[in-house]
């Protein structure tokens, strides 16, 4: 080999590896950070716009408007934490106008201490009065299994564009029976931007629901997708949207009812 072919050949080597490991395209582990003392307040806000031939006016609305403060209590040897949540107000608006939901307003004010792992996955839920009224404890007990729901990362690196699953099955007393969901996630890491002055990995979420309502009565269906911006420098995520459409179909003394829902949800850090 002459040495200009030797020379020619170096510098195609040394292109190819430029363009070979971009930042967007490295692996990438997200992790929680957590550290004692560490305060972070969200706000994160619901809109339900359902609609059914069996409802009055053919439908409702439901506004839900929340700030919660977590302080970081502990951090273990594992990376895992105590984390103490505080729902500091609540305002819902059924069809524009207030409402007083029990199951919320129970939690407003009631300090929680919740140990998850630097994953975000919730290894535990509890009131940290032992003097939490029965209503109270029966809040908590319905946000541990609405917390139980969210996915968390993978503990290993993630590569651009490579999907990993989640899967839970969630169950909830409601009004026209109990409904067990199963829910499926699925999620990638795509690129990165900036959010409120943040650096951030982008990620895409998609997820599907499959339920059954009583027994037998009736199925859920619903499928959304949504985006979620995290900061491994912080350590947290700065902001979650997801976009909902769902669908219940169940058999009544009065007839087959139908109803279709859309649910948008957007959770942002604020400090």
């Amino acid at each position: 080999m002459t040495k200009q072919a030797l020379q020619r050949m170096i510098a195609a080597f040394c292109v190819l590896s430029f363009f070979a490991v971009p930042l967007s395209a490295q692996e990438v582990r997200l992790q929680y950070k957590f550290k004692t003392g560490d305060v972070s307040r969200y706000k994160e806000t619901t809109e339900n716009d359902m609609t059914s031939d069996m409802m009055p006016a053919g439908g409702q609305k439901v506004f839900n408007e929340m700030y919660s403060t977590q302080r970081v209590e502990k951090v273990n040897n594992d990376g895992s934490a105590e984390v103490v949540q505080t729902i500091d107000s609540v305002n819902t608006l059924l069809n524009d106008q207030p409402f007083n939901n029990p199951q919320t307003t129970a939690l407003v004010g009631l300090p929680v201490r919740i140990t998850v792992a630097a994953t975000g996955k919730m290894l535990d839920i509890r009131p940290i009065s032992d003097s939490a009224s029965e209503s109270e404890k029966a809040a908590v007990e319905i946000l541990r299994k609405q917390l139980a729901t969210q996915p968390s990362y993978p503990a290993t690196a993630l590569a651009l564009n490579v999907p990993w699953e989640d899967s839970v099955t969630f169950s909830q007393a409601t009004q026209m029976g109990s409904i067990t969901s199963n829910i499926r996630y699925s999620t990638k890491l795509v690129g990165e931007d900036t959010v409120a002055s943040n650096d951030v990995k982008v990620l895409e979420r998609s997820v599907t629901i499959a339920g059954e309502i009583g027994d037998g009565a009736g199925t859920l269906k619903g499928s959304g997708r949504g985006n979620i911006y995290f900061s491994d420098v912080l350590g947290k995520e700065i902001m979650s949207t997801m976009l909902l459409d769902e669908s219940i179909a169940m058999d009544t003394p009065q007839g087959p009812f139908s109803m279709a829902m859309k649910v948008s949800t957007k959770k942002e850090l604020l400090r």
